[in-house]
This record gives structure tokens, sequence and C-alpha cells, in this order.
């Protein structure tokens, strides 16, 4: 699956963060030295919060005690910590980012569309990324047009979601 491959990106396009980072390190999708590394550069850009500290040499069987330390970081930094949304949304970035820039033809960019709205437990503002997506019934479709197909669903989705993020907009 892509979303492992992701994190590289969040970090290079500045989006990563302490709660970014703990989102994709409980659904597998960031490792044990992602998080190492993570917590070294911060600590080589000068910043020393403790559990930065700790997070740069911390044993990787301590999931537990990573995803802990990336909530006390969190804190430190003031953001609020039971708020998954933001992290949502900038893994989801990332993911259709990727997806549009793949170079993949449109039957496998589908799938893999498929396979990052599955991972991302099904967004709501992804439903229309989806081949199998139907208009609710309050929303009808004259006789002889169609739906935007999902490709052109999900460009409009990553447009807006850079725009949100700040990020500057991808070819």
């Amino acid at each position: 699956m892509m979303m492992q491959s992701l994190a590289d990106t969040l970090t290079r396009l500045r989006l990563m963060d302490p709660l970014v980072l703990s989102f994709g390190f409980e659904r597998g999708w960031v490792t044990h030295a992602d998080v190492c590394d993570y917590a070294v550069q911060r600590l080589a850009a000068g910043e020393s919060p403790r559990a930065a500290v700790e997070l740069a040499i911390i044993d990787i069987g301590a999931r537990y005690r990573i995803i802990d330390l990336l909530h006390q970081w969190a804190q430190v930094e003031g953001r609020p910590t039971q708020d998954s949304r933001h992290a949502l949304r900038v893994w989801m970035f990332a993911a259709l980012r990727w997806i549009a820039s793949s170079g993949n033809d449109p039957e496998q960019q589908l799938d893999h569309l498929e396979d990052a709205y599955a991972a991302l437990g099904y967004p709501p503002e992804m439903r229309e990324c989806s081949r199998y997506f139907v208009p609710p019934a309050d929303r009808a479709i004259p006789i002889g047009h169609t739906t935007d197909s999902p490709l052109e669903a999900m460009r409009r989705l990553l447009q807006k979601t850079e725009s949100e993020l700040g990020v500057p907009q991808s070819g």
C-alpha cells in the first residue's frame, strides 16, 4: 500500500508534526525509523522537547510509549491531541497527491484511489472519488448527464485540500 511511502513527502512539504506522525504510526503507515528520523531532524533544527529527545533513541518495541510521547510532544506545541481531523486531512492530501502524480494509467489510479479511500476509513469528503459513488437522491442528475469521474473528483479535492493546507499546488 502506498500509504507507507508518504511520510517523506509530508516531511518535505513541512506537513508532518507529532500528531500527523502519531496518526500514521498507529495505522502502520509510519515506521519506528520514521519516528526516530523525524525526532532527530527536529532536534537538529534546534528544538529540544523532552519527548523528541526520547523518541530519537527509543527502542523499537516501545510502540505504546512512542504514541504517548508523540501526544506529549503535540501538547507541548499546543496541539489538541483528541482531534485527528487535521491529521486525517494531511494523510488524505498526501495520498491524493501521490495518486495524481503517479503517472499510472487511469485504471491503476482508480485502484489506488479505492485503496486510499479504504485505508483512510472512508472519509466523507472522498466519497465522490469512489467508482461506486451514487449521488444522493436530492441531487438529481438530468437525463443525458453524468457525474464527474472519480479521478476528476479527486483532482478537485486535491486542489481544495492543497489550498486549505497552504501547500503549493502540484502541476
